[in-house]
């Protein structure tokens, strides 16, 4: 297979995929031109998926309530979410993705209950989450041994042979035989259905489903005080390795990293997550501490605030943060999502090259806690460094959504001395669509502004406003009057301002009737006679494109 392989690597377009923690073989590296990270839905996407799940199709509402809640954006876990959500009843939307997975597990499992023959749709609807455990319990463990076996031996998809040596070594004793079990549980799905069983290969839903069930196996022999039973697929040997030990062998392997954070989270689940830290923090350790520190916060997002080393852990990692930021310059841990919101927040009080630091290192992540955010006012006084005022913008230019107390520190920033924060500023207005006319009044203001790049910020963020005011209007209209002006694009993006508008009082339209102004005059309908008037004046001007667009709007108006 490898000289095949070889062979199609070498073509002249290939498309390779493969898991992330994977590498390329040394004799590949530098061959492929581009290389691309499949990240799931955008939160907008997210959004637009969950509203299709839970609109009601004979009202066409939307429950809006569960669209602002999911925290998925890979579109089969997503799927699997919104089949879930309403068995959350009244109880607490879930907040860590063991919880998730927990979730969908109990959902999953009431529908398999039906397949396996083990309850009835009746009973499964009303049964409790443990009785539903306990009826599948065979099934689960098979789940487990299965996960973790593949786990073990790097293998997805489980082929005949595999299954044989499993169900051999782990007598996990399926009711209804090994293949028709796995046939009918929604976990699992295969190759193609329509082959013998003997060709037919099963993979899990998605790979985080496999490493939540290996957790599974995993945290049920941890607790047990049990070996962990290690079958080599290649060979049919086994091998009892105790959890500690295997914690020890792969606690740094990066195939290894969401599996270590489901244990962390299963095992907080029934309280008992502190003396897997315990061990996390033992030997071996890595010697340069980053490594150790990511694998610390990844499985602390997993984890209850109230987990006694919760706090400690923290504090650590607050030190890790503050090294980073004056040994290298570099604030890495921030901007993984995982790092913990009580360790930041501390950070952040710390002296202003820090806090930039910090700043610039959290533009990386997707999404910003909200108590952060709700800091930047204090770092926007006139008595703060330019470069954090601008650290500060560049945190709020993502946000969509921001308060009036964050806006109003921002407006005040409108008229800074340093023409980069200026811009930042309206550069951050410009991200809000719906904005209030004492901002916008500082906005506009900002078309008088020397620099032409920051009136072109500002026109841009007048023109993605919802809609404006007519006195908001009469100061961007006042921007056509002036003949001194030769920013002609900032001249043209107001003229596409006011042509957006669907009705334009007469006092602007009447300010406005030269060349610009006309032809934002065309687009409006029914125009009075003293505006007409006005237009046909100008039939005379000096300028003949003021002319011609005074003859095209008289002549759409009827010719009147």
């Amino acid at each position: 297979m490898f000289p095949l392989l070889e062979s199609l690597l070498r073509l002249l377009i290939v498309i390779s995929t493969s898991r992330p923690h994977r590498s390329l073989p040394n004799w590949l590296k530098g061959t492929f031109d581009l290389e691309l990270e499949t990240i799931g839905f955008y939160p907008y996407q997210v959004k637009a998926y969950v509203e299709k799940a839970f609109t009601n199709l004979e009202t066409c509402e939307v429950d809006s309530k569960k669209v602002d809640k999911s925290l998925v954006r890979i579109p089969i876990q997503l799927d699997a979410l919104c089949y879930t959500w309403d068995g959350f009843g009244g109880r607490t939307i879930p907040q860590t993705m063991t919880a998730v997975y927990k979730a969908i597990e109990q959902s999953l499992w009431q529908k398999d209950a039906v397949n396996l023959g083990k309850r009835t749709n009746e009973d499964a609807r009303d049964a409790l989450p443990g009785e539903i455990r306990n009826a599948v319990e065979n099934e689960a463990y098979l789940l487990g041994v299965f996960a973790f076996t593949g786990m073990h031996n790097d293998v997805i998809d489980f082929e005949s042979e595999h299954r044989s040596a499993i169900l051999e070594q782990f007598n996990p004793k399926p009711s209804l035989g090994l293949d028709k079990t796995l046939q009918r549980l929604s976990f699992l799905r295969s190759s193609d259905p329509l082959l013998n069983d003997r060709y037919q290969t099963y993979h899990f839903l998605h790979f985080t489903f496999q490493e939540f069930f290996a957790a599974r196996y995993f945290v049920q022999q941890w607790k047990a005080g049990h070996p962990l039973k290690c079958l080599t697929l290649n060979g049919g040997q086994t091998e009892d390795i105790e959890p500690t030990s295997l914690l020890r062998k792969h606690k740094y392997t990066a195939r290894y990293d969401v599996f270590w954070r489901f244990v962390a989270g299963l095992l907080d689940a029934e309280g008992k997550a502190e003396g897997f830290f315990a061990a996390i923090e033992d030997k071996p350790r890595d010697l340069l501490g980053p490594t150790h520190q990511r694998l610390i916060m990844h499985c602390l997002s997993e984890v209850s605030p109230k987990m006694p080393l919760r706090r400690s852990l923290e504090e650590t990692l607050k030190q890790w943060l503050l090294f980073e930021c004056d040994f290298i310059k570099q604030a890495c841990l921030a901007s993984e999502v995982e790092f913990p919101e009580h360790a930041l927040f501390d950070a952040l009080q710390e002296e202003s090259n820090v806090k930039i630091t910090i700043l610039r290192w959290l533009q990386w992540r997707p999404t910003i806690p909200s108590r952060i955010v709700n800091l930047t006012p204090s770092w926007l006084g006139d008595g703060e460094s330019t470069d954090l005022k601008r650290a500060a913008m560049d945190i709020l230019r993502a946000q969509s959504s921001l308060s009036d107390q964050i806006l109003t520190a921002v407006v005040a920033r409108v008229e800074d001395q340093d023409w980069e924060v200026r811009r930042a500023a309206v550069d951050v207005l410009r991200a809000q669509s719906s904005l209030s006319d004492p901002i916008l009044t500082a906005v506009v203001a900002c078309l008088e502004d020397q620099d032409k790049h920051i009136r072109r910020a500002a026109v841009n963020a007048l023109g993605v406003q919802s809609s404006l005011s007519d006195p908001i209007l009469t100061g961007v209209a006042v921007y056509l009057e002036d003949q001194d002006r030769d920013d002609w694009k900032v001249r043209q993006a107001v003229v596409d301002i006011l042509r957006a508008q669907s009705s334009l009082s007469d006092p602007i339209l009447a300010a406005n009737v030269r060349r610009a102004a006309v032809n934002v005059l065309r687009a409006q309908s029914g125009l009075s006679d003293p505006i007409l008037t006005a237009i046909a004046a100008h039939l005379q001007d000096q300028d003949w494109n003021v002319r011609r667009a005074a003859i095209n709007a008289t002549w759409q108006q009827g010719g009147r």
